[in-house]
């Protein structure tokens, strides 16, 4: 029996694969392992994004109860600081309404935020490429 040329490639490739993985089975191995993590990867993902809206919700409350009018514009500080009743709403935004609006509250989320980015980054490094 004469082997082409072919033939004797896939011999020698599977003889390779045979002596060097002793698993016929790797890839679908690999493939269920790499599966696993994705569906993994998944759920941590979906949990970052219901985390950033809830982030995002919380914002937009303190932005609400502290400047509803939109940013500060002042052209002159030293005029504004001036008039009492100005500085009297400063003093009371950055004094009591502050710790009031749930801006502690929004700092304490804030610092859970990074460990979602960095478990999902760890998550990533096995993935291909």
């Amino acid at each position: 029996m004469k082997m082409t040329i072919l033939e004797l490639l896939l011999l020698c490739c599977f003889c390779a694969v045979e002596a060097r993985d002793k698993d016929f089975f790797s890839s679908t191995f690999e493939m269920q392992r790499l599966l696993r993590q994705e569906v993994e990867f998944s759920g941590v993902l979906h949990d970052y994004e219901r985390a950033l809206t809830e982030q995002l919700e919380r914002v937009r409350r303190v932005i609400r109860d502290l400047y509803p009018g939109g940013p500060l514009d002042v052209a002159d500080p030293e005029d504004h600081v001036a008039n009492p009743i100005n500085g009297f709403g400063m003093m009371r935004r950055l004094g009591g309404k502050l710790y009031h609006s749930g801006f502690p509250a929004l700092m304490e989320a804030s610092r859970k935020l990074p460990t979602f980015a960095t478990n999902l980054t760890d998550m990533s490094r096995d993935f291909p490429r």
